[in-house]
């Protein structure tokens, strides 16, 4: 969330953060990815989820209605894959 934790939080949200927590949470963090792919956040394409999104800022030029970062970023694929595979194996926690 941008602006936590010196500032208010303008309701932005990160997917890969949610898919990152899932060997934590999965009670949690699977119901959430449900929902995120509902929202058309390019769960599909290539790269996955697009990095952030906020539906409390309207950008009527936006496929959805609200912002969504055009952009993607390599540094948040690598949590996403290794928290993917200690969720399914344990293989990350157990080396």
């Amino acid at each position: 969330m941008r602006g936590a934790p010196f500032g208010p939080d303008d309701g932005t949200l990160a997917p890969w953060v949610a898919v990152s927590s899932l060997p934590f949470a999965p009670e949690i963090v699977i119901p959430t990815i449900r929902v995120y792919a509902r929202l058309d956040l390019g769960i599909t394409k290539r790269y996955g989820f697009k990095p952030s999104f906020n539906q409390t800022y309207s950008v009527p030029d936006c496929p959805t209605g609200w912002w969504v970062t055009p952009y993607h970023f390599g540094v948040d694929q690598g949590p996403v894959a290794l928290m993917i595979e200690n969720y399914r194996t344990g293989l990350i926690w157990d080396v």
